[in-house]
């Protein structure tokens, strides 16, 4: 009996040691702070992979931003577009023109590094939504195509204990679909959902002149879902391409901050606007066109863009500083009456103005921009 006891005592005492890496790994639970609130920052278009001057800028951005919300913060969201993906071939062409041999090994998992590293080194919690430029590299064999779902793996591999991203369903359209719930600030209760969504890249439901949507299936998907999910008093939404219903609320309703360049929204009404309204969801936030940044109300709904923070890529508007929406929802209330405001590079807090009613340059009736349509911008989109 002693020897035995003495052959189990190495191993208690190793898997005692071993407590503690997993606790570390336990991913972070979402609360509403004591004072009934709960901040989130949204980070969108960081198009990392540019020039490195202009990725060591992006960073400088993020990391201004972070640390001047840190206090009282409770999850930064990644809406997309994290990394410029098709640069992994421009740099592999150059690298071949200047005879290094053009291998890009390991560059997206580079990229990717990049993207976490401000999150990481201030220790706070994260999630992540695909954009149109995310899945365009290639992530050298380690993860296998579809690419989008192993972007989304390869941020649960490395995210240790921080990111709270989740694979969507596999029988959906897009890998990023998932939802994180937020409990009350003194129970165990549920008092508020995020859905975190991935619109795609080009094409939605049979259109393929169009960007992408949250797909028709997907919306169902929404749908089905919410109405087995106890109900909660807040509810926002997260994606990167804009539904079509931002031409509405920039033309027909009153809106805050501006707009500079048509909308790359979704062609076609996938359902999905509608069914996260019924789901009752009360504020969709996206990026994508990096030159607007306004927000207003359709059926109840708060309706916006966040601010551009990359530096790589084209926009904001020269007048304007890169930087970040925060939204602070509070415990009780509807997240379309959350106030919110821009973070922007300088560590400043903007307010949202009422935008001009009078000039207001309208969309054009089903004014969506298309892939194929930006040519224009080629240059920018090198860098």
């Amino acid at each position: 009996m002693a020897l035995r006891r003495a052959w189990l005592l190495p191993l208690l005492l190793a898997a005692t040691a071993a407590l503690p890496l997993l606790v570390a790994a336990k991913r972070p639970t979402l609360r509403f702070s004591n004072d009934g609130t709960f901040k989130i920052i949204q980070l969108t278009d960081l198009h990392y992979g540019s020039l490195s001057f202009r990725d060591k800028r992006t960073t400088e951005v993020q990391t201004k931003v972070l640390e001047a919300e840190k206090e009282g913060m409770g999850l930064v969201v990644f809406s997309g577009d994290m990394v410029t993906g098709f640069m992994e071939y421009v740099d592999a062409a150059l690298d071949k023109m200047v005879g290094s041999g053009g291998n890009q090994s390991g560059w997206f998992e580079q990229q990717w590094k990049k993207v976490v590293a401000p999150v990481h080194n201030l220790s706070l919690p994260y999630c992540i939504t695909l954009g149109n430029h995310d899945a365009q590299a290639d992530l050298d064999g380690r993860y296998r195509f579809p690419l989008a779902p192993q972007i989304v793996q390869l941020d649960i591999d490395t995210g240790k204990h921080l990111t709270l991203t989740q694979q969507g369903p596999a029988n959906i359209t897009g890998a990023s679909n998932y939802w994180l719930d937020v409990l009350a600030s003194n129970s165990s209760a549920v008092a508020a959902r995020i859905w975190v969504l991935d619109s795609g890249m080009k094409g939605c439901d049979g259109d393929n002149e169009s960007w992408g949507c949250v797909a028709a299936d997907t919306a169902q998907w929404v749908a089905e879902t919410a109405a087995t999910l106890p109900p909660v008093d807040t509810h926002i939404a997260y994606l990167h391409i804009p539904p079509i219903q931002v031409l509405e609320v920039w033309n027909n309703e009153s809106t805050r901050g501006f707009k500079d360049e048509p909308s790359g929204c979704s062609q076609v009404d996938s359902g999905a606007f509608a069914a996260l309204r019924d789901a009752g969801v009360q504020a969709i936030f996206f990026g994508h066109d990096h030159d607007n940044c306004f927000y207003g109300e359709l059926d109840g709904v708060r309706v916006g863009y966040g601010r551009k923070t990359g530096v790589g890529n084209y926009g904001p508007p020269r007048d304007v500083a890169r930087g970040a929406r925060v939204v602070l929802l509070r415990e009780g209330e509807s997240a379309a009456d959350a106030e919110t405001w821009i973070r922007n590079e300088a560590g400043k807090r903007e307010d949202d103005q009422p935008s001009d009613a009078e000039n207001k340059v309208m969309f054009e009736q089903g004014e969506c921009g298309t892939p194929n349509s930006w040519g224009e911008k080629l240059v920018a989109l090198m860098g």
